[in-house]
């Protein structure tokens, strides 16, 4: 099972999981932004298309000019219902409201054809692609236009600030070259606390560069080369030199893990890694 099929497979069920009849009750829910796949019509893909995701109300939102109406994609009977707009609100960080006043009407069902939902609608085939992956130099700005669902999991990030006034204070010129895959589960997760402490840190002599790669890393001569093995890896530099690298769990606490790179101290991330299930630290 490739990233993006687990990624899917987990939303899946994650939503399916959401408490039977969740989407007819009268209480609000929040749809938040999802970036990793895109929708597809008649064999085309829909550059506009906009998709969401809520687990308290067990289902994907996809909207979009070319769909009639908005549509919930919900898992747990396979079903594809319509949503009043009047019934959605979109709120400032991208993600939309839903309160709806009644039981939404099923206008179809889906089938999983490698793992993602497939149905008909008006009359067209549809179904949900992998997004390519982000590859190459990219930006902060650039990833957040890939996948906006970034933008709003940052604005809720609250990662560790131990060592950063160290780095506030740094009087070197530092360079921290963060190299992920948009097709890594823990770079999704990792990637918002990371620009949560760029935002953090005011000192002017630390830059940081993004470069996406494909899964896994073997696939990427530049990876290759570079040795890197895992993302998210991130290679930091002093006045153009590399000094120390910090990789995978090590950026659930960014500051700390660009003070020990530039510490030259090494520690294994894995002792870091939280196990399924258990809830991460402040």
């Amino acid at each position: 099972m490739n990233a993006m099929r687990w990624l899917l497979a987990t939303i899946l069920l994650a939503v399916a999981a959401a408490p039977r009849g969740a989407v007819a009750q009268q209480q609000t829910m929040r749809f938040e932004p999802l970036g990793v796949f895109e929708l597809e019509i008649e064999g085309k893909t829909i550059p506009k298309a906009r998709l969401f995701n809520s687990k308290e109300a067990g289902a994907l939102l996809v909207m979009a000019p070319e769909l009639p109406f908005p549509i919930a994609v919900v898992p747990r009977n396979k079903t594809i219902q319509q949503l009043d707009p009047a019934e959605l609100k979109e709120e400032a960080l991208g993600s939309f409201a839903w309160t709806p006043a009644g039981k939404p009407t099923a206008v179809a069902t889906f089938d999983l054809v490698d793992g993602k939902p497939v149905f008909q609608l008006d009359g067209k085939k549809m179904r949900l692609v992998d997004k390519p992956a982000l590859l190459g130099p990219t930006t902060r700005e650039g990833i957040v236009a890939y996948d906006p669902s970034f933008a709003y999991r940052t604005a809720s990030a609250d990662p560790p600030t131990l060592y950063l006034d160290v780095i506030n204070d740094w009087s070197q010129n530092v360079l921290v070259k963060i190299y992920f895959s948009s097709q890594c589960p823990e770079c999704r997760e990792l990637l918002p606390g990371i620009f949560k402490t760029m935002d953090r840190i005011t000192n002017p002599k630390v830059k940081f560069e993004f470069h996406g790669m494909p899964l896994p890393a073997t696939k990427d001569p530049l990876a290759v080369e570079l040795k890197i093995s895992g993302f998210p890896t991130g290679i930091v530099f002093v006045d153009g030199k590399e000094v120390g690298r910090a990789f995978g769990p090590s950026w659930r606490m960014p500051a700390m893990a660009i003070h020990n790179a530039l510490r030259g101290i090494s520690i294994n991330p894995d002792a870091l890694r939280v196990p399924p299930g258990a809830q991460p630290g402040p």
